[in-house]
């Protein structure tokens, strides 16, 4: 590349670049405010009356309260909540108000966006456009809820782990008030599959928000309707985050605002559990994990747990399950009104026949 030194050039030569430098000052002058796209400046104009208000959020809450998904925002006690994830970028209303109360809005970060296929480069990439989003929207970090299956110490476990750190630690390059948080399973180990490396990922994250729910997603033992977030269940697996290593300051407790509704089902011949799963299934976790809760409860559990039989051939009603107990009505047979137990009939998910597929949500 030639350099040309103004010093060194004849007058007639410095004369004739004086147009070109007062253009050049006249850009600078009126674009000064409007930095390269992905520079750590770059964001779009603050919707707000108060241009603090599209800062990032400072404020340090001893806990934090979550609201997830911000279409009925308005709805939210924001004297409370602490952080909205999921909130909408499009709605600056929602900036304005979370942000004057000292809310924290966070994006939530869809499964097919994330590069695990990728080079380090590529990740660095992606973590460099996240967080120039993440400023453009006036936002203050984002969630991580990658649920699908994966292996002990896979390749995909570890390139997730890397993307996190990578995108965590260039929002904070940015601004050290981001909040970056990954969504967990109720607990450490293996649910539904997810065998993640958790006090890897709790080390490159501000919080881990533990999803109390949805805890009957895979029956190891008997087929019945059961509570959708039971407390000991909620509990055991706080405790086995603890267990690992992740600080108890970085632990978000996920709780339910829905239910189950079941149908009840006629119990028959159970099943044996090991007709029905092959060495090496996904479930290993949860499976140790149901048996020990049921041992502490009473329920029974053990390696001979069993399951119901096919929902086809049997006589079905209406039944909620509440706290392990079932409400039913009408139109049970002689033999299921002798007992309290809500039978299921079988709604596989991810190599186990019976799971809350099998019922429908309320709230």
């Amino acid at each position: 590349m030639v350099q040309y030194h103004v010093c060194s050039l004849p007058f007639r030569s410095v004369t004739a670049l004086v147009p070109f430098l007062c253009a050049l000052c006249l850009f600078l002058f009126l674009f000064k405010e409007v930095p390269c796209e992905g520079s750590p400046l770059a964001s779009s104009a603050c919707p707000c009356d108060n241009a603090s208000l599209c800062e990032p959020v400072t404020a340090v809450y001893r806990r934090e309260l979550f609201g997830w998904g911000s279409a009925r925002w308005r709805d939210y006690d924001l004297d409370r909540v602490t952080t909205i994830a999921g909130a909408d970028p499009e709605d600056s209303d929602l900036v304005c108000e979370a942000h004057r109360k000292g809310v924290r809005l966070v994006y939530w970060i869809p499964n097919h966006e994330l590069p695990f296929e990728a080079s380090t480069e590529g990740k660095m990439e992606y973590a460099r456009d996240l967080a120039s989003r993440i400023e453009e929207w006036h936002f203050d970090g984002a969630a991580f809820d990658f649920e699908d299956p994966v292996g002990w110490q896979s390749e995909l476990s570890t390139n997730y782990t890397e993307i996190v750190r990578l995108a965590s630690e260039e929002m904070k390059r940015r601004s050290p008030n981001r909040q970056i948080s990954v969504a967990a399973a109720w607990s450490p180990h293996g649910i539904d599959g997810r065998y993640f490396d958790y006090l890897g990922l709790a080390e490159a994250s501000d919080l881990l928000y533990v999803m109390a729910y949805d805890i009957q997603s895979q029956v190891f033992g008997r087929c019945i309707g059961d509570a959708n977030s039971p407390i000991a269940f909620a509990e055991w697996g706080l405790r086995s985050f603890l267990s690992i290593g992740v600080e108890a300051s970085k632990l978000v407790l996920g709780v339910p605002w829905y239910g189950y509704i079941y149908g009840c089902t006629e119990a028959s011949a159970p099943v044996s559990l090991g007709q029905e799963k092959g060495e090496g299934d996904s479930g290993r976790g949860l499976q140790s994990g149901h048996q020990d809760m049921e041992a502490e409860e009473g329920k029974g559990g053990g390696g001979d747990s069993q399951l119901g039989s096919d929902a086809d051939s049997q006589t079905a009603s209406a039944g909620v399950a509440v706290s392990g107990q079932t409400v039913r009505t009408a139109g049970l047979t002689e033999s299921a009104l002798d007992s309290d137990i809500c039978w299921m009939g079988f709604a596989p998910f991810r190599g186990v026949r019976c799971s809350d597929l099998w019922g429908r949500q309320v709230s």
